[in-house]
């Protein structure tokens, strides 16, 4: 048994050194991305296509969702890192998460890919296979010795409040309790919707509150703005009750931000009447 063992070793290892071949990895542009994203007809006959062969399921869009995707994939990049590894993860070993948080089209997937913050995406230049890693991974920051300037001091406390939001996030998450609502939540919109009118209601909304919205999302490295545009672009193909939910939230920023919001009801109204 040890002499086959050993006998495998090399054979594995000269397997490796003689068959190997290296692949490029190019960052993907942003035109690249835009012409992988399929307009609303081709994306609901893939959508068609993904649920009739059994192998996605439908799961409603949820900002939620999409924030505790983003959290798991750099939490295991991360966990590369610190092993040594290629702090990379392909789309197809994503699959399955994806596929929980319910992006099953190629197209979805870009969409929450791009409205991350930390996150780059590469392609493989003879596969085209995707690939999701941290921004500025490789290139550690260089050391300085003189004092820092104002601004870059600024940046540096920043990030601490950043990694300590991170933190205090990755800490919720495995709070059995925190997840119970979270399901809540995502099983009925409805109810996360009265929360949150509730809690405006008694406390009020203000540019304070928005900013903490943002820094929330932003610790699990989403940008709440870019992933409630995408997915009021999407907002026919999303249940009425979580329809609710990206228009309240797109109406509380766009109020801190001091934006004329037309209430609802009168969006209503102005559609019943065209």
């Amino acid at each position: 048994m040890f002499l086959k063992m050993m006998s495998r070793i090399r054979r594995n290892a000269l397997y490796n050194l003689f068959l190997f071949t290296p692949r490029k990895l190019k960052p993907m542009s942003e035109e690249r991305i835009k012409g992988l994203i399929p307009n609303r007809e081709q994306r609901r006959a893939q959508m068609k296509e993904v649920l009739s062969t059994g192998s996605g399921r439908i799961n409603a869009a949820s900002s939620i969702n999409f924030a505790r995707l983003a959290l798991s994939v750099r939490q295991l990049l991360e966990a590369r890192e610190s092993l040594g590894e290629l702090s990379l993860a392909s789309f197809g070993e994503l699959k399955e998460a994806f596929g929980r948080a319910g992006l099953l089209t190629l197209g979805d997937q870009l969409r929450w890919a791009t409205a991350c913050t930390d996150f780059e995406l590469k392609e493989d230049e003879l596969t085209q296979d995707i690939y999701i890693c941290m921004k500025g991974g490789a290139e550690p920051a260089p050391m300085k010795t003189e004092a820092l300037t104002e601004e870059e001091s600024r940046e540096q406390a920043a990030l601490r409040e950043q990694q300590r939001a991170q933190q205090v996030l990755a800490s919720a998450m495995d709070n059995k309790e925190f997840q119970s609502t979270v399901s809540q939540y995502l099983q009925a919109p409805e109810f996360f919707l009265d929360r949150m009118k509730e809690a405006t209601a008694e406390q009020g909304w203000g540019e304070e509150d928005a900013q903490q919205m943002r820094a929330m999302y932003k610790a699990s490295g989403v940008d709440i703005d870019e992933l409630l545009k995408q997915m009021s672009a999407q907002a026919d193909d999303l249940p009425p009750e979580q329809r609710q939910v990206v228009e309240y939230m797109q109406a509380l920023l766009d109020k801190a931000d001091g934006k004329d919001v037309v209430p609802q009801e009168e969006q209503s109204k102005s559609k019943v009447q065209a």
